[in-house]
């Protein structure tokens, strides 16, 4: 594996410099130039990672993304390109140098913590993907997309109908031929969204708490699960911060060209994931807040006329595409109408619209408080105490207006996820869908400690509270990898680590030695990404026994891989029992069942 690491490093390195590169390029035909490397480089980078995307996004709709198309197409834009290189490497050196700097003048209680976990991100980075999403859903759908040579309806994968901007990326990495790539991928975005939490903290404030600002992001529990795991929640709520950043750069220049960019970042968030819709409220209630005498009610609403379009036209294209293959884009799932539906506190409700209603307002009185410290969304990620221990002193302290503008659009993109909560999933949302809270309200945190002064004593006790969130949260990081540290320690080959890491890969391990033409159907399992056979995911619900034959011999599904959930008896209504099935193999509860050819004889009769 030590081979394939290398290789990735040099490669992710390729990409960085062509996104990068491309993105000075594009820059300079605008006319654009930042005072700051670090913006420089955020707007460079994200310029040159969107165009990148939706080149491949439009060869895949033409059916042209194969290996030998794709890696032609990184060797035409270096080419283009090359011209800029000297540029992105002064720049990144530039930033390189003042971390160290920043490091090398910090405590020693937030360098080596620092140190700790950036260094961990990295390690992660550098080992094959086995996270759940990105083998279930992200890197199975760009893996099954590449060998297809483009699109196709992928019907027994429902993420295969969302936008997928990121995946469009991990495509490229598949297509080098090192999915570990992918995984280096994410570690660069999420080292851009410590950039951009170094930006808004340096929007605040002169102060030395930037690297606090990162180390306090980088040990909350939500970015712990998501950082360097291919997974598309960072880079949302990234491409989300820098539209609005863009746009304030707008208004304090007022170049058109830099409406373009900032439609085009949040056009970005649209195609990475469905509720990178949240972005345009952001834009609109951004352009309203910014003051009268910078820019009057006329032409806000003409920078809004010119703003709007371009990320709905950026979309466009991805809910085109599941129009074409009868997907759904949103689900919504109405309240049963059975009247002894479950009500909050034994409180009897006369109606079912009553206990929405009490039920909508319950949730958003409480959501500061649900999302900070209770497990209870999806996964059991929390946004963590520090946000709702620290923030209620801001009203205490004389607020900038960037303070109250950063609080107000928390608030409308808190407002937005708890809509979609209980409108559309109405079972607990997931924290992740709220990453875009920490990019402000991290800032606003060491923002507010620093300007209490005059109480010294409140000061030190929040900063003891800061001391121990990040303690905790990097033992947390240390301890929940640990099999990881362990693989680069012991130099782990890839089998090996997969053995270690995925309970059911020793079943994988033996569907990928079966060499007839049969199909596997997956049930209960999620390690798509993993199978080198042809297969078709379980996706649904079969009626009879002589219904799930049927389906078989239609797809030429031979195989069952399957967990020990598969013949509860709860799951016979959406999968019949096939008592006759043969198991092949078995280890750790999982299962590889034979279905008999001569099962199939009761279909014909």
């Amino acid at each position: 594996m030590a081979i394939s690491i290398l290789l990735s490093i040099a490669a992710t390195l390729w990409l960085y410099s062509i996104y990068t590169s491309l993105g000075f390029l594009v820059c300079h035909a605008l006319k654009l130039s930042f005072k700051s490397s670090l913006l420089s480089i955020l707007i460079s980078f994200t310029i040159g990672f969107g165009l990148v995307g939706n080149i491949v996004m439009l060869l895949a709709f033409l059916q042209w993304s194969t290996p030998r198309i794709l890696i032609a197409l990184l060797i035409v834009l270096t080419i283009i390109s090359i011209s800029q290189v000297k540029e992105s490497f002064f720049h990144t050196i530039k930033l390189t140098r003042a971390f160290l700097t920043h490091l090398k003048n910090s405590s020693k209680w937030i360098a080596l913590p620092m140190i700790i976990v950036i260094g961990g991100y990295g390690a992660r980075g550098l080992l094959p993907p086995t996270g759940f999403d990105g083998i279930m859903y992200h890197l199975s759908t760009a893996k099954l997309y590449l060998e297809h040579g483009g699109f196709f309806d992928i019907y027994f994968n429902g993420q295969s109908d969302f936008p997928m901007l990121t995946e469009i990326h991990f495509m490229l990495g598949l297509a080098l031929g090192n999915d570990i790539i992918c995984k280096s991928l994410s570690f660069m975005l999420g080292v851009f969204s410590l950039g951009a939490i170094a930006h808004l903290y340096n929007q605040l404030s002169t102060g030395k708490g930037t690297l606090l600002c990162c180390l306090i992001f980088c040990t909350t529990t939500p970015i712990i699960a998501n950082m360097s795991n291919c997974d598309v929640d960072i880079p949302q709520a990234l491409w989300t911060i820098l539209s609005l950043c863009v746009l304030d750069c707008y208004f304090n220049n007022k170049r058109t060209s830099l409406l373009v960019v900032s439609g085009f970042f949040a056009g970005m968030a649209l195609q990475t994931k469905i509720f990178g819709v949240f972005v345009i409220p952001l834009l609109i209630i951004r352009v309203v807040l910014e003051d009268n005498k910078s820019i009057n009610l006329l032409a806000k609403t003409k920078v809004l006329l010119f703003l709007m379009p371009v990320p709905l036209l950026m979309g466009l294209p991805w809910y085109i595409k599941s129009y074409i293959y009868n997907g759904t884009v949103l689900s919504i799932t109405k309240y049963s109408s059975n009247p002894g539906m479950p009500t909050p506190m034994g409180i009897e409700c006369i109606n079912q619209f009553s206990y929405w209603i009490y039920n909508s307002l319950v949730r958003m009185i409480s959501a500061p408080w649900t999302f900070s410290l209770f497990p209870s969304q999806h996964r059991g990620n929390t946004l963590g105490p520090l946000l709702l221990a620290v923030l209620p002193f801001l009203f205490f302290l004389k607020k900038p207006p960037k303070i109250i503008i950063f609080l107000v659009l928390m608030s409308v993109y808190l407002l937005q996820v708890l809509v979609m909560e209980m409108l559309f999933i109405q079972v607990g949302s997931s924290i992740r869908y709220s990453l875009v809270l920490l990019f402000w309200g991290i800032p606003l945190v060491v923002w507010t400690i620093e300007h209490l002064n005059q109480h010294k004593k409140t000061q030190r006790m929040l900063y003891v509270f800061v001391f121990i969130s990040v303690f905790l949260g990097t033992i947390l990081f240390i301890k929940r990898y640990h099999k990881e540290w362990i693989a680069h320690i012991t130099f782990q080959s890839r089998d090996s680590y997969y053995h270690a890491i995925l309970p059911e890969y020793p079943v994988i391990a033996k569907i990928n030695q079966l060499d007839d033409d049969k199909v596997v159907i997956p049930i209960y399992n999620y390690s798509d990404y993993l199978l080198s056979k042809p297969y078709i995911t379980a996706h649904r619900r079969y009626a009879s026994r002589k219904d799930i034959l049927e389906d078989f011999k239609s797809k030429n599904i031979r195989y069952i891989f399957a967990n020990n959930k598969l013949d509860i008896k709860d799951n016979r209504g959406v999968f019949p029992e096939i008592p006759e099935k043969q198991c092949l193999f078995t280890k750790n509860e999982y299962y590889l069942y034979l279905i008999p050819d001569s099962l199939f004889f009761e279909v014909c009769q």
